[in-house]
């Protein structure tokens, strides 16, 4: 039994996740509560050092403009 998923949690989930990361590490990582760094370690051939979570940023908001453009509404209808 397949169940489908809505378009906008598709592209929120990973949007939201990341950003939730991001949030965590300034709030928890030393030097103190809302003083802390995001730990990059990905280097993208030399354009910038990322994460993960900059990962699922970008693919979540990247595929919500995507499905923007498509015509697909927040309730993963299509638009008329």
């Amino acid at each position: 039994m397949s169940r489908s998923v809505p378009a906008d949690q598709v592209s929120a989930d990973p949007a939201l996740g990341g950003a939730t990361t991001h949030l965590l590490d300034r709030l928890l990582r030393e030097p103190g509560p809302g003083r802390g760094r995001v730990v990059d370690f990905i280097d993208y051939f030399g354009f910038f050092i990322g994460n993960i979570a900059d990962i699922a940023l970008v693919a979540g908001v990247g595929l919500a403009v995507l499905l923007q453009l498509r015509g697909v509404t927040l309730a993963g209808t299509a638009a008329r």
